[in-house]
């Protein structure tokens, strides 16, 4: 499954043209990301005239938490998970219907790819309670 784990490197610094200090450089993987999610931003309207509104960092984690929240629950209910090679939810097409009914917002995920599913999960794992009793 996916993931940018292997297309970054947290070591890409670079120095100043100065030479005294250094800063860290973003890989394509990383500025490509950061721009799908402002652009995702403006869509919604939070972009303003000298920037974005106040809150846009919540907002994004909010969205990414939702998506992570309701695959973690589907899959840790039903026994499903994504496909190897497609990143999507991997369920027989018979049995969507029982996974919808249970899970409205998975409707909207269907043959949808998650590939940073594994990445949410080492962000917002901890953030959800999971086990017999949540």
């Amino acid at each position: 499954m996916g993931g940018m784990e292997s297309n970054l490197s947290s070591d890409t610094w670079k120095k100043s043209d100065k030479g005294s200090t250094t800063r860290r450089v973003c890989t394509f993987q990383e500025e490509y990301a950061l721009v799908n999610g402002l652009k995702e931003l403006v869509a919604r309207g939070y972009k303003v005239d000298n920037g974005f509104k106040e809150g846009y960092v919540r907002f994004l984690e909010n969205v990414l938490k939702k998506h992570y929240g309701s695959l973690s629950s589907i899959f840790h209910d039903s026994g499903i998970g994504l496909h190897n090679t497609s990143d999507m939810i991997d369920v027989p097409e018979d049995k969507w219907v029982v996974v919808i009914k249970k899970y409205p917002l998975a409707h909207s995920l269907k043959n949808k790819s998650f590939p940073f599913y594994n990445d949410w999960k080492e962000i917002f794992g901890k953030d959800r309670a999971t086990g017999e009793n949540s």
